[in-house]
């Protein structure tokens, strides 16, 4: 029996018989962008060892046909970790755009960097949801964006884009670009001399805005990602 082609349904097939759908659809994704992203973990006092973790890990699907790399930072600690990553990617040959930051104790969502990536253009820094440990925890989203240099927490709202000032680092986007225009150090953890009063990333948000550079952060709410305690193996 010879196929009359003429009388198919569909022969152009699904995407080209929907292309204004199926153009939108890539749009909005920015997987056609320049996406060159570094993985980075700091390692020191972190375990990469626990099979509920590195199981998410392995699920986390990168853009197509982008390069990408893992760098693990070992011994040092978590500020200094990040700052010795910052200086291997503006060093490296590779035109890196982006470092993605994630944590030994966050489980992130197998779609969770393509969800972040369709934000790349709005903003400089973009992270998934995750909470503080404890039944007392707040979501890791910081800042009134109409009030520059304030810090409180936000309540989450669902499913969105959610601008703030400041953010976590368990699984977030940076613009590389972002390093060039500081001077180093980015990170830095306080010690007792400091009176403990903030962590690496509190540091990087306070001094970007002390330097004017009027970042754009937000959380895309939508990424759920989970936060492990090892002790209980709960997660939060």
């Amino acid at each position: 029996m010879i196929h009359d082609f003429n009388s198919s349904k569909n022969i152009a097939g699904e995407h080209n018989s929907n292309l204004a759908e199926s153009t939108s659809r890539l749009i909005k994704s920015n997987t056609f962008r320049d996406l060159h992203t570094v993985w980075v973990t700091p390692t020191v006092n972190h375990r990469l060892d626990d099979q509920v973790v590195f199981q998410s890990w392995l699920s986390v699907a990168f853009p197509p046909n982008q390069k990408t790399a893992r760098l693990c930072i070992a011994n040092a600690e978590v500020g200094e970790a990040y700052n010795t990553a910052v200086e291997l990617i503006l060093k490296d040959s590779t035109p890196w755009k982006y470092m993605l930051t994630v944590e030994s104790d966050n489980l992130p969502p197998g779609n969770g960097l393509l969800k972040l990536i369709e934000s790349v253009d709005k903003y400089d820094v973009i992270a998934g949801l995750y909470w503080m440990k404890g039944k007392g925890g707040h979501a890791h989203i910081y800042g009134d964006p109409s009030k520059p240099g304030t810090w409180a927490p936000q309540v989450p709202l669902e499913d969105t884009v959610q601008p703030c000032n400041m953010t976590a680092m368990g699984f977030t986007l940076f613009n590389v670009d972002i390093f060039r225009k500081l001077p180093k150090p980015w990170f830095k953890s306080s010690g007792p001399e400091d009176n403990d009063q903030f962590t690496q990333d509190g540091y990087f948000f306070q001094k970007a805005h002390n330097a004017g550079l009027n970042l754009r952060v937000a959380v895309d709410t939508r990424v759920k990602v989970g936060h492990i305690d090892f002790e209980t193996r709960q997660i939060w």
